[in-house]
């Protein structure tokens, strides 16, 4: 393949993964500061304008933000301390997260319990989960119930928007390759493929989600 063409197809790739990770940062400021103008997310992001209007034009029409029309304080391009008054005539459109359009889904493996959750992007919980493990659990009905959980979170979750799971367990863990490694009192549990357990049974139901694996001291940090 001519270099210019492979060139060409690295700056195509390089590009969408830029814009993916504007659209995050975009989601991930309003989710935390509420709703913002889009002059304020171009200084606090470092995109230009027209960037940011480009995006925005798209998450709106994907339904994943929403406008609130309003009269407000908003700083002015060329001078950051200079404010419109209220009432002064500018309708200034600020930009929410529809929250209810992002969500995720979460499991937590404990010693006692295997307990689900999933929620919107703001972390208000929609449902839960919780199943008691008792003495006799071993690996392979831990697993079993595992996967019925994840069952059930998809299902309940099937006409929602769903960016992924996240999974916190007791270590040790090996988190680049996502496994469990040897926890002590665990049941006899050792040396399972987490994420990769989890993701094809995600696949199973036809949703493919990224699992993300962490250990339950740095999920609850």
């Amino acid at each position: 393949m001519p270099k210019e063409i492979m060139a060409s197809q690295r700056k195509t790739k390089n590009l969408k993964y830029l814009r993916i990770s504007n659209r995050a940062e975009i989601i991930r400021c309003l989710s935390m500061q509420g709703p913002t103008c889009r002059v304020e997310l171009s200084r606090q992001l470092g995109l230009t304008k027209m960037a940011i209007s480009s995006i925005i034009a798209e998450m709106l029409e994907e339904g994943l933000v929403c406008e609130q029309s309003t009269h407000l304080n908003v700083p002015q391009d060329d001078n950051p301390t200079q404010k419109i008054s209220v009432g002064a005539g500018r309708r200034a459109n600020r930009l929410a997260v529809n929250a209810d359009r992002i969500s995720a889904l979460g499991l937590y493996l404990s010693r006692d319990a295997i307990e689900g959750v999933w929620c919107n992007i703001t972390g208000r919980i929609i449902k839960t989960w919780n199943t008691r493990l008792n003495e006799s659990t071993n690996t392979d009905n831990y697993l079993e119930q595992m996967a019925e959980m994840i069952r059930e979170m998809l299902i309940e979750s099937a006409n929602h928007s769903v960016v992924g799971m996240g999974v916190s367990c007791i270590g040790p863990l090996d988190i680049i390759s996502g496994k469990l490694l040897s926890p002590s009192n665990f049941h006899g549990i050792h040396d399972i493929m987490l994420t990769e357990f989890i993701a094809k049974k995600c696949s199973q139901m036809r949703r493919r989600l990224p699992v993300i694996l962490d250990t339950e001291v740095n999920a609850a940090v």
